[in-house]
């Protein structure tokens, strides 16, 4: 993001980064443009001003970024290459993730649109028809008067990869129209399940415990079977973190409470909220129809006697939105919400937030 206060900055261009996402078409080709021709040059800079290399391989999440490639390929027309060379060269060293397999969460603009602003000298060296076939939906089904970001990355990626393996085979499915005559198995679109760095998501209490018992703040490599630990020490490490949670979860909904009745006193129910001895369930994540959030909803009345269960009741903890463009997803979030907003499954001790 570029700080809004930098005095040489026009409001015009201020706006281009003021929300990341809900803009339309032109805002948000804009922030592409920004994101990905601006990106790469303040990378080129920056390898100049720090003697260093530039980079050999660029690596793009969706195709928000995309339009890097173009900017490498003007660069090395520049240097004397053709068009066709210089996007041989740029694929060489260019890797594209696909992270969004619904159409909605693809950005497509008007030809016309990215038309107009590349028929100017923004990127010396590259025609605008070049340019436009690289994000063209020409195959069955597709649309001639759209510029699609995701093909232009396929297009510009020597390798292209979903991020698990599930999401790879929609991927492949999804956009085999670029590769006629192939079986979906066959398209060229790996899967890479995403992985998480230990250090940075592992709780302290955790670490502490890895440290005390097993001399080690490495909990990647944490022998956790050691008979070091013990059962106890886990469920107890365990039962902080839940309350820590619980105490988290009370704390935001009271603000929101606040916000919502300004000058208002914090209803004393929101204290007791979720309960910390309770076995707790997370679904904390980007709300797409097929990661199918409202599958706990197939039966309602299955779901409602686990909430309430009078020995051992379960509490659901629900966090994440859906891309704006997304209708289908939203409804999934409308149908949680509509659930949870029934007395009874709501028990205080038990709100979903």
């Amino acid at each position: 993001m570029l700080d809004t206060d930098i005095p040489e900055n026009a409001d015009d261009l201020r706006l281009v980064t003021d929300r990341l996402y809900g803009g339309g078409g032109e805002h948000r080709l804009l922030q592409e443009l920004l994101l990905g021709i601006g990106g790469a040059r303040a990378v080129k800079v920056w390898s100049a001003l720090n003697n260093r290399p530039e980079p050999e391989v660029f690596h793009t999440n969706e195709g928000h970024a995309g339009f890097l490639g173009l900017e490498r390929i003007s660069s090395l027309i520049g240097d004397g290459l053709s068009f066709a060379e210089a996007l041989q060269v740029a694929r060489a060293g260019t890797v594209f993730t696909t992270h969004t397999p619904v159409a909605a969460g693809i950005d497509r603009f008007e030809r016309s649109l990215v038309r107009r602003y590349f028929e100017t000298d923004l990127l010396p060296g590259v025609g605008v028809d070049e340019l436009l076939a690289l994000g063209a939906e020409n195959y069955p089904g597709g649309s001639p008067d759209v510029f699609n970001m995701a093909l232009m990355g396929l297009r510009l990626g020597q390798r292209a990869n979903g991020v698990s393996k599930l999401h790879g085979e929609v991927s492949r499915r999804m956009f085999k129209g670029l590769w006629p005559g192939f079986d979906a198995e066959d398209v060229p679109i790996d899967s890479i399940t995403n992985g998480v760095h230990a250090p940075t998501w592992t709780d302290p209490s955790l670490l502490h415990l890895a440290e005390d018992r097993l001399g080690t703040s490495d909990t990647s490599e944490a022998d956790w079977a050691s008979p070091a630990i013990t059962d106890d020490d886990l469920w107890s490490v365990r039962g902080t973190m839940r309350l820590q949670f619980v105490e988290d979860a009370r704390r935001r909904i009271a603000a929101a409470w606040l916000v919502q009745n300004p000058g208002g006193i914090v209803p004393g129910w929101i204290g007791q909220v979720f309960d910390p001895k309770v076995l707790t369930i997370g679904f904390a994540r980007r709300v797409p129809t097929y990661k199918r959030l409202t599958l706990m909803l197939h039966d309602p009345e299955r779901l409602r006697a686990l909430l309430l269960h009078p020995e051992h009741p379960i509490q659901i903890v629900i966090a994440g939105k859906s891309h704006p463009a997304d209708e289908e997803g939203k409804r999934l979030i409308q149908k949680v919400v509509q659930f949870a907003a029934d007395p009874e499954p709501a028990h205080p001790h038990r709100l979903p937030a």
